[in-house]
């Protein structure tokens, strides 16, 4: 049984052809191969993934900044209390 199910691209579900293009294709429908010249129906399922980061200023807080790595043009600097980061050029 070949894998059709939750790839990443649109398989042939006869002849396990992978179409490279798969991304060129309506969401669900129908299609036929062009390699073994069959029809097959398919669904696409799109995963929607959020990033969240805590933000002093965002709450009336000012940053707590902490040098985290110390480069020749400058400083990176992570707050104590939130996600943020800032990089601190040296003065030339």
């Amino acid at each position: 049984m070949l894998d059709t199910q939750y790839t990443n691209e649109l398989v042939c579900p006869y002849c396990g052809h992978e179409f490279s293009d798969s991304w060129e294709r309506e969401d669900r429908g129908e299609f036929e191969c062009y390699e073994c010249d069959k029809n097959f129906s398919f669904d696409t399922d799109v995963t929607r993934l959020y990033s969240s980061e805590r933000d002093c200023q965002l709450n009336g807080q000012e940053h707590e900044w902490e040098d985290t790595r110390e480069l020749s043009r400058g400083t990176w600097q992570k707050c104590k209390n939130c996600d943020q980061t800032n990089f601190l050029r040296h003065k030339e």
